[in-house]
């Protein structure tokens, strides 16, 4: 009888009242099969060679769950994830392993998620010593954003036979935020965001633009020595760069679709959570304002992604309008053609952007520190 590569039996036993589980594996279906096809013909025939097969066949079996389970005890499984989570970008855990035992090393060991409601997680260490720790790191991935709380690991092994795979289960509780989706823009799409505000100021400060010429002091960069300007003075001259200010800015959220969960909601979390990041890596403060909560991006954006992580993008019963406390204030709308806009007339030079004018636009990155 054959089995295609990937079949593997649906067959296992758990026992409810204890953190262990056995599986079949494809190898040990096979080897029980053809154990107890032998068994039945050495009772036809009273052929003794038949019965010695067959003795030595459960004998494996037997010792195949007795090394197992041996190699499965004195274990402690422990998890590590980072502070900072961004869904659709790989990420890494650590996972480590404490052997506890004194003098029996364990071989073979695979550390396992397959919690339904988090994402799953695997590491194979080969070979643990006594009173030792394996540890490593192993890829995590979040397709989506959200709160993850995980509740049980798994440490398996298929040692020394592989006929089944011993299980023993281990109850945790640790949670994971997980912040949306985060897109980079390039620079000609920084510039069509910036258009606006920032102005320039007759005070120094750290922009690029040049601002006027001083003397060289033994505290200055050399980096902002200007070299032709040194030559004609004879002497070293430093660029003075302007202060960069500008108009304030706010960021409005107009997406609020009827049926959830939808794409476009998504999309459009994601699309906020970028331009936040956008303006936090600038260093341009703004304020976002949501239908229940108002943000101030300046030096930081985790009040933001925290609050977005979970974030239902529902209508509620009172949709909050932050008036803008500046008349020259820059007011953007995020919103979408698919979704009819709900907040109000927040300025009379509000501008609107639409998610489907954008989304060829935005890059995603994986390398996002915070």
């Amino acid at each position: 009888m054959a089995f295609p590569l990937s079949f593997r039996p649906a067959l296992r036993f758990r026992f409810p009242r204890f953190p262990v589980a056995v599986e079949f594996t494809r190898e040990g279906l096979v080897f029980v099969l053809l154990c107890l096809a032998i068994g039945a013909a050495a009772v036809n025939t009273g052929n003794n060679v038949l019965y010695f097969i067959f003795s030595i066949m459960l004998g494996m079996i037997v010792v195949s769950g007795m090394v197992s389970r041996r190699m499965l005890q004195g274990l402690e499984p422990v998890i590590q994830f980072p502070d900072h989570f961004f869904s659709g970008v790989a990420n890494v855990c650590y996972v480590s392993v404490l052997n506890r035992k004194k003098r029996l090393p364990s071989i073979a060991i695979r550390f396992v998620v397959r919690d339904h409601a988090f994402t799953s997680i695997s590491r194979n260490f080969f070979f643990i010593n006594p009173g030792e720790q394996a540890s490593g790191f192993t890829k995590v991935f979040f397709s989506r954003r959200g709160i993850f709380r995980l509740a049980e690991l798994e440490l398996q092994t298929q040692f020394p036979f592989s006929f089944f795979l011993k299980i023993r289960r281990y109850v945790t509780d640790q949670t994971v935020r997980v912040y949306p989706k985060i897109y980079r823009f390039s620079e000609d799409v920084f510039s069509r965001f910036a258009h606006g505000v920032l102005t320039e100021s007759p005070y120094r400060g750290d922009s690029q633009q040049l601002l006027h010429l001083r003397d060289y002091s033994h505290l200055d960069s050399s980096n902002r020595i200007h070299w032709k300007a040194s030559a004609k003075a004879d002497k070293l001259m430093v660029k003075e760069f302007q202060k960069e200010q500008g108009r304030d800015l706010y960021l409005y959220f107009d997406c609020f679709p009827k049926s959830l969960p939808d794409e476009t909601a998504e999309r459009a979390i994601s699309f906020l959570a970028s331009l936040a990041f956008l303006f936090s890596e600038r260093d341009i403060t703004a304020r976002i304002v949501l239908a229940d909560h108002a943000f101030t991006i300046s030096d930081t954006i985790l009040p933001l992604l925290q609050h977005l992580a979970d974030w239902s993008p529902v209508l509620p019963s009172t949709l909050k309008s932050e008036t803008p406390q500046s008349t020259d204030a820059l007011v953007l709308v995020l919103q979408s053609r698919k979704v009819s806009p709900r907040l109000d007339s927040v300025s009379p030079s509000a501008r609107s952007i639409y998610l489907e004018d954008w989304a060829q636009l935005m890059i995603e990155d994986g390398a996002l520190h915070l």
